[in-house]
């Protein structure tokens, strides 16, 4: 809702005053204007000179008629959000207000408490991204020889976007970013948006990426486009594969490279005649796709009755002003600011639904995983209450400058494959053959494939060791690998002693951090019942021995035998990302130590989270 000033002047000095007066009055720095928009205005007034001018200027109004009137006028909208219980500091889960047992009452029950639902696709993230290179704390910003990073199980590309985009200025060499993934859904989403981000319009191309990336449903203009401009694309490509048919090797693994190229950067997609096949089935989606059965396949997971309990107990950690627009977001499915319009977001995202009618991700999936809170908050002034709007405004202006960045002159190119990781090494030998030098990365983020349920420490190594760069030609080559699981099969293998030892060696920070708690202790209020307790229980798992059961990991794992097998050695400072990056980090006396620790309890993330680095050894 703008409200508009139209005010004619004549004479120099009155113009200026005035106008002054309107930017000082009306867009002074607020919880509506940020101050880096209020700067620009009154750097722009400062230099309007004589002569009469018309100024017309859209204010968010921070007048209290405008406010009142407005407030009067859609009372019965605004009543719904503006007391909604779970703003409400005392909010409490249904199950307490029952008086009914949880389904977290055994405080050893690991399972129950992050107990998945829905399918186990990551078209998201579950850590905040990073930028691989940190150019400025390794290279330095006067390196200018190409690089070359490897994403063997990419997931989503935001890792990608956040090291192209962080590149120096200065830097003038060729970025070249491998990014591989062997589930289809996640090859197609990222080859689509990449695509987008060359040939989409300079206009909306960045919004149709945050929407396609994010949200369950687009515009109808969002949609025409992409069928407009890149499935022809990819209808292209099929075309000269039918063209081939008639050769002798008509096998659906054929893989066929296409590059699509705009001024000096370049997606290159190198897939299989099936995967191709599939592709358009991405722009299309699914047969007898409409809005209302994507609807209800998104809301059988989202909103299940079973997982009413889970859902509460996610809010109950989050802080008060957090709680509605997660619930919003969780019901309509939207990335926008809590009080924008989602009324022309009408057209199921084909990008989710590309063959069945079914919501494809967990239940527990959240755009804010893949990124780091404190950013997104950042520059967002004061209205950082509205954490989703905060998170689309920090992706706009992200994927904003990683537009300009592609079609500036920097030399930029993506290889997007679809792989099995363990196969990678084959794979680029043979894609090796049309280059005069071998394939070897400067950067190789391995995600947690490491972690035992999937390909281990030994076999990672073993697998992407011989693909990073010797120290001769780039000392600083490294090899990154996550562990999300490691903690906890080890606390599990030790009896699950964690968080009991860290309920005994931090119960006065636990009570400190939970105030009622003691009370509610001392009046030996059912631990069944009692939320609090849940969270509690929480919070004993961010404050545990995590080191411990790391060391434990790695010498169940022999980290250093594979090490040794794989030619390369772990870091001993790490250079591009902490090695604990969700670690409560402050002791409990210094500034902001328990706000650092509520927004750690809200992020869903356990404390656990650990990075290696890895080097050539010799």
């Amino acid at each position: 809702m703008l409200s508009l000033q139209i005010i004619s002047l004549q004479g120099q000095d009155s113009t200026l005053k005035c106008m002054k007066w309107l930017v000082d009055r009306l867009l002074r720095p607020s919880r509506w204007v940020f101050a880096s928009t209020y700067a620009a205005i009154s750097r722009l007034v400062r230099t309007v000179l004589g002569g009469i001018v018309l100024i017309v200027l859209a204010r968010f109004a921070k007048d209290a008629n405008w406010y009142r009137n407005c407030q009067q006028e859609h009372w019965e909208i605004h009543k719904v959000d503006c007391k909604f219980p779970y703003l409400r500091k005392s909010w409490r889960p249904a199950w307490e207000e029952e008086h009914r047992t949880s389904l977290f009452t055994s405080e050893d029950d690991s399972e129950s408490l992050f107990k998945h639902f829905g399918p186990l696709k990551y078209l998201w993230g579950n850590m905040p991204a990073y930028d691989v290179l940190k150019l400025p704390q390794n290279e330095g910003t006067d390196y200018h020889r190409d690089l070359r990073i490897l994403f063997p199980a990419c997931g989503d590309f935001r890792n990608a976007i956040l090291s192209t985009e962080g590149l120096p200025h200065e830097y003038d060499g060729l970025l070249e970013c491998f990014l591989n993934d062997r589930d289809l859904d996640v090859v197609a989403r990222n080859a689509i948006m990449l695509l987008l981000a060359i040939f989409g319009d300079p206009h909306n191309a960045c919004d149709m990426i945050l929407h396609i990336w994010y949200s369950a449903s687009i515009t109808s203009e969002m949609l025409g486009e992409l069928r407009q401009k890149i499935l022809p694309l990819i209808e292209d490509v099929l075309a000269k594969i039918e063209d081939r048919s008639d050769q002798s090797d008509q096998s659906d693994h054929q893989l066929f490279s296409r590059i699509f190229k705009v001024g000096s950067c370049s997606v290159r997609l190198v897939l299989s005649r099936e995967a191709w096949q599939s592709m358009p089935a991405y722009l299309l989606g699914a047969p007898e796709l409409d809005a209302s059965n994507a609807k209800m396949a998104r809301t059988s997971i989202m909103s299940a009755p079973s997982r009413k309990e889970y859902w509460e107990r996610t809010l109950f950690n989050c802080p008060p002003a957090w709680r509605l627009g997660a619930e919003h977001q969780r019901t309509n499915g939207v990335l926008l600011p809590f009080a924008a319009s989602r009324s022309t977001f009408t057209e199921p995202n084909p990008t989710f639904f590309p063959r069945t009618i079914d919501w494809p991700m967990m239940d527990s999936s959240d755009p804010l995983h893949d990124w780091d809170c404190h950013l997104v908050q950042t520059g967002c002034g004061n209205a950082k209450a509205d954490i989703y709007g905060a998170l689309y405004f920090y992706l706009r202006g992200l994927l904003n400058r990683f537009y300009r960045h592609l079609h500036s002159s920097a030399n930029t190119s993506f290889v997007v494959l679809h792989e099995n990781a363990i196969d990678l090494p084959e794979l680029l030998r043979d894609l090796q053959c049309s280059q005069s030098t071998p394939l070897l990365f400067d950067r190789i983020d391995c995600s947690n494939i490491a972690d035992e349920e999937y390909l281990g420490i030994k076999q990672t190594l073993a697998t992407v060791g011989p693909l990073l760069k010797p120290k001769s030609e780039n000392p600083r080559a490294t090899i990154l690998t996550l562990f999300l699981n490691a903690v906890d099969k080890a606390d599990a293998s030790s009896g699950r002693t964690g968080r009991r030892e860290a309920f005994r060696q931090h119960y006065n920070t636990l009570m400190s951090l939970n105030p009622w708690a003691s009370q509610t202790f001392q009046m030996r209020k059912s631990k069944q019942q009692d939320p609090g307790f849940v969270r509690i229980v929480g919070d004993a798992t961010l404050l545990r021995d995590h080191e411990k059961f790391f060391n434990m990991h790695m010498e169940n794992q022999d980290f250093r035998e594979a090490a040794i097998h794989a030619g390369v050695k772990m870091k001993r400072y790490h250079t591009i990302v902490e090695a604990w990056p969700m670690r409560w980090k402050k002791e409990l006396w210094e500034p902001g130590a328990k706000e650092e620790f509520e927004l750690l309890r809200a992020s869903g993330h356990t404390g656990s989270e650990r990075y290696v680095e890895w080097v050539k050894a010799e």
